[in-house]
């Protein structure tokens, strides 16, 4: 590991999350900078209030699939190793039978 104490991951994760929020507002900014620039004052109107809807969408879309993503497979690891688990102590139990 590269940290040989707590305090170092809890500084190293503070620094992490800081740096993502900084480039996450950066990001939000230099869009809108844009939609600015590239529609006139009559397309804005109509425009961006669906622009910021479908921003508003795809992040609770991408939040739906990054819970799916982590736990369907977290969910099939863990049946995986349930299933070899009873195998294990089904061969165990009938090695044990066979033995006495």
């Amino acid at each position: 590991m590269f940290f040989t104490s707590e305090v170092g991951v809890r500084q190293s994760a503070m620094g992490f999350f800081v740096r993502v929020s900084v480039f996450n507002q950066f990001i939000v900014s230099v869009f809108w900078n844009f939609m600015a620039d590239i529609f006139n004052t009559v397309q804005a109107r109509r425009l961006h209030g669906f622009v910021a809807v479908g921003g508003s969408l795809r992040s609770l879309g991408a939040g739906i699939a990054g819970i799916s993503l982590f736990a369907l497979p977290l969910a099939a690891i863990r049946a995986a190793t349930g299933l070899w688990l009873a195998r294990r102590h089904a061969r165990i139990a009938i090695a044990n039978e066979e033995g006495t």
